[in-house]
């Protein structure tokens, strides 16, 4: 594997938690395993924690299959190991970053 398809694997994977993640309602308190405190979700503050959702989302997806796969693959790369996962985690945060604004705008819409 190369870093250009590690970096596909972590958009799609940052793509899917960001479409599928749950984000709390306006007026709710952000769930605590999101590290934020107790916060409540406002107009202003939902793409940030809806993009903490996400990434809480895909980083709770690593620890199932098929990722052990991915991961083994990586790690198994040798020098090529941290890059690899750099690129994956460069590209997670790519599809996320692009997904949330539209996600929450559309949530605020309805």
């Amino acid at each position: 594997m190369n870093k250009s398809e590690a970096r596909a694997l972590g958009v799609a994977a940052g793509r899917n938690a960001a479409r599928f993640c749950d984000i709390p309602e306006i007026g709710t308190l952000t769930p605590l395993s999101l590290g934020l405190g107790a916060v409540i979700v406002t107009r202003e503050n939902i793409e940030e924690i809806a993009r903490s959702c996400a990434f809480e989302s895909e980083m709770g997806a690593r620890d199932f299959s098929p990722f052990e796969f991915t991961a083994h693959e990586f790690n198994s790369a040798g020098d090529r190991s941290e890059g690899l996962w750099e690129a994956f985690d460069a590209g997670v945060a790519a599809a996320i970053d692009r997904e949330i604004p539209a996600r929450v705008a559309k949530l605020l819409r309805s």
